[in-house]
């Protein structure tokens, strides 16, 4: 028991540093998102709300 909850732990912890399984050249990854400005999220809850971005938003591919 104490062996499946380490595991669990240590999983958690290097959940970060897995690598994407896109990359930030893919069709599916939103450019705009890569240099923080989607216009889909940015004006959610206003006159102009563009909707969901159907696009990839993943922080590991800023880096």
């Amino acid at each position: 028991m104490t062996h499946d909850y380490a595991r669990s732990l240590v999983s958690e912890l290097f959940a970060p540093f897995e690598p994407s399984k896109h990359k930030f050249w893919d069709k599916e990854v939103c450019k705009h998102f890569l240099v923080k400005f989607c216009p889909n999220t940015l004006f959610t809850n206003t006159k102009s709300d563009l909707g969901n971005c159907d696009l990839v938003h993943d922080e590991k591919l800023r880096e």
